[in-house]
């Protein structure tokens, strides 16, 4: 069976089936369907917050459970049904976009707004009560929080002769994460870990795209 280790100073060793890379809508999902079937598994996120490019803010600009959604806002249920499915599995209240009255367009900041009348809209989109991040929130519910890590940034990934290495940078920290039980510390702020596969493949090494 393929399978992760990781080793990490002060903490007991952990492995897992599957390794997901980021926690957003994607990833999330991910997980999720992993935890029901009750497939092991761990989460790494880059940033602190969970839900990639979707961010509800308060009017200060700060992540809020009720205010502006400044990334996804949408989500229109005859074009995306596995996105409406979800919503409805997830028990979240939605609302349809209003189109009447005008809309004030700001094109960028040293311009004024321009006002523009209203289409009607086919097929309709809808919200979710509370902003996009009421449906990262509920995702984050359903996982368990020790098979979600944040801060976590893979820089790298290698194959080796016993699997696939992932190099990880935390702020402040090193770790070290191998397919033998030993584990050693980069002491640059990585960590790494491998999963097993087929053996008699070449290794070769590759880094993320930035």
């Amino acid at each position: 069976m393929k399978s992760w280790r990781f080793c990490a100073p002060n903490r007991p060793q952990m492995h897992t089936q599957v390794a997901i890379i980021g926690a957003g809508l994607a990833g999330l999902q991910a997980a999720r369907l992993l935890h029901a079937a009750k497939v092991d598994f761990v989460l790494l996120e880059a940033r602190d917050d969970l839900g990639g490019r979707i961010l509800t803010v308060d009017d200060a600009g700060r992540p809020a459970a009720d205010g502006f959604d400044l990334g996804p806002s949408w989500f229109w249920p005859q074009m995306q049904p596995a996105m409406a499915d979800l919503v409805a599995e997830l028990a979240l209240p939605a609302f349809a976009q209003s189109s009447d009255g005008d809309v004030l367009f700001e094109r960028m900041s040293r311009e004024g707004a321009q006002r523009y009348r209203a289409l009607a809209q086919e097929p309709q989109s809808f919200r979710l009560v509370g902003g996009t991040a009421a449906l990262v929130r509920a995702l984050a519910r359903e996982l368990p929080p020790t098979q979600v890590q944040r801060g976590a940034r893979v820089t790298a990934m290698t194959l080796v002769r016993d699997g696939v290495e992932l190099t990880i940078r935390r702020a402040g920290t090193s770790r070290h994460s191998s397919g033998d039980s030993s584990g050693d510390s980069s002491g640059d702020g990585r960590r790494r870990r491998v999963q097993q596969h087929a053996p008699g493949r070449r290794p070769r090494r590759s880094s993320p795209r930035r």
